[in-house]
């Protein structure tokens, strides 16, 4: 007998949204670096009995699959073996024109792991396109039958977000929607995760307004925070004008950030150091998300490639992680990935 599932205004996700977001952005973005000009990539999102997906986790009722489909180069079974691996590239030359690092994928993976969820790819081989796709455990919602439950007083290790059916004023699609609920009310939800605004994750080209930004710059080396500097303050393309403050350590960034927030001002991107002489870029992070419950985003900066350091930094509260030596472009693409 097949399990039925509750209504969707009944379920939730335990989800750290701004990663999540980091996953499907990973898989997007290799979609569209193997498909041609003139191929497409698509993103569907659907619901799944528990009995239908690959999720194990107690007290799970179904899951949320979400799916990325390209017309792309493909990948034949022996590869796919190995595909979320660290390091892990094909045909670099032919395909990727020397591009990437090989951690994209492995990075979705880790962060699809620490979720519980499941990750994995279908391909019928070269030529044939690919499909990328992670689900993610769904539970019943005890907010939606207690008014007087806050979503700060559920008992989860992970922040709560609510699904709910979109839709689009605009157009005549439907979608489904990741909602907040600490922040937003019933039954006006705010959209934080429309999958059918896809081109909004991908491609930052279209925002018709830029503002000014305030970056806090983290390193215990002089050398460093001037390169930072110089790449923020040469470029325009991301925002109208920045202000760089600068902290030579953890413990000082620490006290930065607290100070910023008890006059009421908002650092909109942290740019942290990994090792540094008194309190490491992890540690920082990790007492600025959890104890000074910061808003803005932390970039992890580290001379240290190997996956174990990098996931030493995701699972201590960075967005993304930058491996030295900074390059322009590569920082600047970083940032434009959280700039709406």
């Amino acid at each position: 007998r097949r399990n039925t599932l509750p209504p969707l205004e009944d379920l939730y996700l335990r989800v750290d949204n701004m990663k999540i977001h980091q996953a499907l952005r990973n898989l997007l973005t290799n979609s569209l670096k193997f498909t041609p000009k003139n191929g497409k990539v698509g993103v569907s999102i659907r619901v799944l009995r528990i009995e239908e997906s690959s999720i194990s986790v107690q007290d799970a009722v179904g899951a949320l699959r979400i799916e990325v489909d390209d017309s792309g180069a493909g990948i034949n079974e022996i590869d796919q073996a190995r595909l979320f691996s660290e390091f892990c590239q094909f045909d670099r030359n032919k395909l990727q024109g020397g591009g990437g690092s090989g951690l994209g994928l492995w990075i979705s993976k880790t962060i699809v792991a620490m979720h519980d969820g499941h990750i994995g790819c279908h391909s019928k081989g070269k030529g044939h396109g690919s499909t990328f796709f992670f689900e993610l455990p769904l539970f019943i919602c005890k907010l939606a039958h207690s008014t007087n439950t806050s979503a700060q007083n559920a008992p989860l290790t992970l922040p709560t977000a609510r699904i709910h059916p979109f839709n689009d004023d605009k157009s005549d699609h439907q979608s489904i929607s990741i909602v907040d609920p600490a922040t937003s009310s019933m039954p006006n939800y705010h959209p934080l995760f429309d999958i059918e605004s896809q081109q909004n994750i991908v491609d930052h080209s279209c925002a018709t307004e830029k503002k000014p930004l305030t970056f806090l710059v983290v390193d215990d080396s002089d050398l460093n925070r001037k390169i930072v500097r110089r790449i923020l303050e040469s470029d325009d393309t991301i925002c109208e004008g920045v202000t760089i403050i600068e902290a030579n350590d953890g413990n000082v960034a620490v006290d930065m950030v607290r100070e910023w927030q008890r006059e009421q001002k908002h650092i909109d991107f942290i740019l942290m150091d990994n090792i540094m002489i008194d309190l490491n870029g992890p540690e920082a992070a990790q007492i600025i998300k959890n104890e000074l419950k910061y808003s803005g985003v932390i970039i992890g900066i580290t001379g240290n490639a190997l996956p174990a350091d990098i996931n030493h930094f995701l699972v201590h509260g960075v967005a993304e992680v930058i491996v030295k030596p900074i390059k322009k472009k590569g920082l600047l693409d970083c940032l434009g990935r959280y700039i709406p």
